[in-house]
């Protein structure tokens, strides 16, 4: 097992966020709005089977989604955008993570 970082950043106004992987859902924020003080909505952790390679992240009010296709043992942390309705999501690894500003605590 493998311990992920999602970060839901920005433009969350009050959504269920179920993120999924290999489709059994491993985590659920009700209510999720983005502090726009602090820069994100919430941070949540999630252990990764080592054999995970995809995880999906979805609104359940709208039924939007995205799925990403990860590396376990590499993947640290993962930011997740809401814009105009649109899910994105960023890997960012552990290097990347330490040496990039991330706008946030």
């Amino acid at each position: 097992m493998y311990t992920c970082e999602v970060h839901l950043v920005e433009l969350f106004t009050g959504e269920t966020v179920i993120i999924s992987v290999e489709g059994s859902e491993f985590a659920r924020s009700e209510d999720t709005v983005t502090d726009l003080r602090k820069g994100y909505a919430k941070i949540i952790r999630i252990n990764l089977p080592a054999t995970a390679q995809v995880i999906q992240i979805a609104i359940a009010e709208t039924g939007t989604n995205i799925s990403v296709h990860v590396a376990p043992t590499t993947l640290r942390h993962l930011r997740v955008f809401l814009k105009k309705g649109i899910l994105t999501a960023e890997a960012v690894d552990e290097e990347q993570y330490r040496l990039s500003p991330r706008g946030y605590a």
